[in-house]
């Protein structure tokens, strides 16, 4: 009777725990709600944080997938040319997402899904180089991307770098104003998230636009150059 009552406690012991989030979480961007369980799980306090955009910085967008990209872009106009013939006159390439709602009314996730890209067609693994610094880095890494979680998924896979992050934050595929960088809602809902300090945080971008509100919130923040090598940019950031 005595071994089964401590049976008993030792499984309501494990019940109540935090249970490890399984990596990545990816979190969409909405304006003051974080998964409760990433807030509670006591393994994510972070001393410093290494944030990373994903397009054009831990990968090279080739002239191949942009390309994709707008001919599927053609074909959402195409298939809605017919119920708002102002469609076929949209000057942006990629898209904002508040005018799926506006132009095409459906939500972001929809035209992510009828563009038809493979994504995975025109990416490669990673380098050595830098799946090795992201394996061996002691800092919390997150990815932080104005994409969707379906879009920012295939690539981190297709990279096999996806494991090594503990968050991937993306634009949420619902509303019609959805946030993205380099709003200051963006950057203040990372770090509410993250529950650190703008200057514990160190965020690699391509898009100057980007960098400067980074900078305006006290981040770290370094620009990553067409022909830039990640790693190297991140060693000489200065982290120790």
């Amino acid at each position: 009777m005595k071994n089964v009552n401590i049976f008993i406690i030792l499984k309501l012991v494990l019940l109540t725990q935090v249970k490890p989030i399984q990596r990545p979480l990816y979190v969409p961007m909405i304006e003051n709600v974080y998964p409760k369980a990433f807030i509670e799980n006591k393994s994510y306090s972070y001393d410093k944080v290494l944030i990373f955009d994903i397009d054009h910085t831990l990968y090279k967008f080739s002239d191949q997938l942009h390309e994709a990209e707008r001919e599927g872009h053609k074909r959402v106009i195409e298939k809605y040319k017919n119920c708002n013939p102002e469609s076929l006159y949209l000057d942006g390439f990629p898209i904002d997402f508040d005018k799926c709602y506006s132009t095409f009314n459906i939500t972001p996730l929809e035209y992510e899904l009828l563009k038809e890209v493979d994504y995975a067609k025109y990416i490669q693994r990673a380098s050595s180089k830098l799946i090795n610094y992201l394996s061996n880095c002691k800092y919390k890494k997150c990815c932080f991307t104005n994409g969707l979680k379906w879009r920012a998924q295939q690539i981190l896979q297709k990279l096999e770098i996806e494991e090594y992050f503990d968050c991937v934050i993306v634009t949420s595929d619902e509303g019609e104003a959805p946030i993205m960088k380099p709003e200051e809602k963006a950057f203040l809902f990372v770090e509410g998230l993250l529950d650190v300090k703008p200057g514990q945080i160190y965020f690699f971008d391509d898009k100057l636009d980007n960098i400067v509100a980074a900078w305006e919130r006290g981040w770290n923040g370094f620009l990553v150059g067409k022909d830039e090598d990640l790693v190297d940019l991140v060693i000489r950031s200065g982290l120790n």
